[in-house]
């Protein structure tokens, strides 16, 4: 079991929710509330000692134990491939030939994919 260190810093991976899989912005904005909560919200491994099966529990950070942050910031266009590298992978796992299909993982199915994204939310 792992106990919590007496000093120094932790250096923690979230995305502190607003994220949205294939939505426009009005879906994913947030206030700074909103995002601190996300920001808080953690996920652990519990293994029962009378089993072998470890399950996934959801627990939330306190806000006092965060003294610092590190906020890294990706150009623009490296999120949009990441995105559509993320749904190919997902299609991949749910077996969606479809979209598989329809968006390859190349440069057209990359230029396709932006294409229906913003035909179908650009005002």
């Amino acid at each position: 079991r792992f106990s919590r260190p007496s000093g120094g810093y932790i250096l923690t991976k979230t995305h502190c929710g607003g994220y949205c899989e294939i939505c426009p912005p009005s879906k994913y904005i947030e206030n700074p509330q909103i995002f601190l909560s996300n920001c808080l919200q953690s996920q652990y491994t519990d293994k029962n000692n009378n089993s072998t099966i470890a399950k996934v529990q959801l627990g939330k950070y306190d806000k006092e134990m965060i003294s610092k942050a590190v906020h890294l910031i990706r150009d623009p266009f490296d999120n949009i491939v990441a995105r559509f590298h993320w749904e190919l992978h997902k299609w991949k796992e749910q077996n969606q030939t479809k979209f598989l299909q329809q968006y390859p993982n190349n440069r057209d199915g990359f230029r396709s994919f932006c294409s229906d994204l913003r035909e179908k939310f650009q005002k």
